[in-house]
């Protein structure tokens, strides 16, 4: 009897030590993991400034639109004067982008990204050109906007011609040429680029 007894306490007593570090170590895989999923779900990703409402003008004849006269005097987009006005009210900002340079059968597109103090317009157009001038203005909102000064990057977003001859945007730009390059001052509550 006596031999079973110091079997069983042989054989239980390393049982309770593991056991027992099992147990102990528990709460502490119980606290990580709620620290991880914690982590997790404080990264609200909607924070994050995103487009909405986008919408355009269709085409403008002189009277339609309020600017002076933009066009230059070459049908050269890159030298052709854009227009940017951003209004804001605490955390959307209403945004109107005047585009000189398209013509007719061509549709204004618009990609915003936001990153490290940086909002950065991406502006391309899609659909068929044609052989009319049709400056436009697209309109659209921008929301979540950012508590804090930021810089404005505009760009004009390359193109390519698909095999039934549309336009289509690549998705790409050339970040070492923006249109526009400044600070945004939040507690001004406009900002438009220079004429």
């Amino acid at each position: 009897m006596q031999s079973f007894a110091l079997f069983v306490i042989y054989i239980i007593k390393p049982l309770n030590i593991n056991l027992m570090k099992r147990i102990l170590k528990l709460p502490v895989a119980a606290a990580v993991l709620a620290f991880v999923f914690a982590s997790c779900s404080s990264t609200d990703l909607s924070k994050y400034p995103y487009l909405s409402n986008i919408s355009d003008s269709g085409c403008l004849g002189n009277d339609d639109f309020d600017y002076p006269a933009v066009r230059s005097e070459t049908d050269n987009p890159d030298i052709q004067k854009h227009i940017f006005e951003m209004t804001w009210k605490g955390n959307e900002a209403k945004c109107k982008y005047y585009l000189p340079y398209y013509t007719c059968g061509l549709q204004p597109n618009i990609n915003v990204i936001y990153n490290d103090g940086v909002m950065t317009i991406i502006e391309f157009p899609t659909g068929m050109m044609m052989d009319c001038i049709c400056p436009q203005e697209v309109y659209f909102d921008i929301k979540d906007f950012p508590e804090n000064d930021f810089i404005l990057k505009i760009y004009r977003g390359k193109t390519k011609v698909n095999d039934i001859g549309e336009i289509e945007g690549t998705g790409e730009y050339d970040e070492a040429h923006p249109l526009f390059d400044g600070l945004v001052e939040i507690k001004k509550g406009s900002f438009s680029t220079p004429n």
